[in-house]
């Protein structure tokens, strides 16, 4: 269809120019033409505004249908995802806490770094709830719970210590790494739930205020993916605490007696 409408404007314009030609030769003085010469003028003048007015419809046509071919292709890219904000910390944790209560078959749980203040009673209080489910959801047989910590104090140490205790012959599995933890530059925590979705957050501490700190929940396959591909390259090179019914009681002696004795590496400022 587009030939033949350029074949049909270019036999229009080179007709027009031959009688053009002619007609300012004067050779057409004594033809039928002669007298007909305004008309065809009007002729090829209607029949290029004509063909302009069409080419713009069917360009506009072409661009409406890109642009709704794109949409489409925006949304279908789209299809699943799911993103929830958060901009509270008491808020994060109950989500996380629901979240856990409702997994089926793993959780990945991210830990670096020092552990943030609570800046409010409900804060501390909704984080309290995080740590008591942990052991009741490790209780489920179909359950994995895979975490991995760094001890920058006792009181973390402590605090791992104590999942241990509680959940022994159970499915949480510990892991650390020995880092520097002042000047340390600052971690992404997250947790992966079921390989379906990733919680992210808790990142500004010690550097910036944890007020205007923001949090997200994604559901998305290639997202989800990353983070859950990024949490086992971690946990490849994490030394193992607990592996189940395992526990390495001696690194976590080494470990306090380097918190104590301040040789441990959280205790220590990175070389200059």
């Amino acid at each position: 269809m587009e030939r033949l409408d350029k074949f049909i404007m270019t036999f229009i314009a080179i007709l027009s120019i031959i009688i053009s030609v002619l007609h300012f030769l004067g050779a057409l003085e004594n033809t039928w033409l002669a007298e007909r010469i305004p008309a065809l003028t009007l002729l090829v003048i209607g029949s290029l505004a004509g063909y302009l007015i069409l080419e713009r419809r069917n360009k506009l046509d072409k661009i409406e249908r890109d642009i709704l071919e794109g949409v489409s292709r925006t949304i279908t890219s789209l299809d699943g995802v799911e993103i929830k904000t958060f901009d509270d910390r008491e808020k994060v944790y109950e989500y996380v806490v629901k979240r856990m209560g409702e997994a089926q078959r793993s959780i990945d749980d991210l830990s670096f770094g020092s552990e943030t203040p609570h800046k409010t009673p409900d804060h501390e209080l909704a984080y309290n709830k995080y740590l008591e489910i942990i052991p009741m959801i490790c209780a489920k047989n179909n359950i994995s719970y895979r975490e991995v910590m760094t001890f920058p104090t006792i009181e973390q140490l402590e605090r791992a210590e104590a999942k241990i205790s509680q959940t022994k012959n159970q499915g949480y599995h510990l892991a650390y790494y020995d880092a520097f933890h002042q000047d340390m530059i600052p971690t992404l925590n997250f947790m992966v739930i079921d390989s379906v979705e990733v919680i992210l957050g808790f990142y500004r501490h010690p550097y910036l205020p944890i007020e205007d700190e923001f949090h997200l929940a994604i559901r998305h396959p290639e997202v989800v993916r990353l983070f859950w591909d990024y949490y086992n390259t971690i946990w490849q090179g994490a030394k193992i605490i607990k592996d189940k019914d395992y526990i390495e009681k001696e690194e976590l002696q080494r470990i306090r007696q380097d918190l104590e004795s301040g040789d441990h590496p959280g205790n220590k400022r990175c070389p200059q």
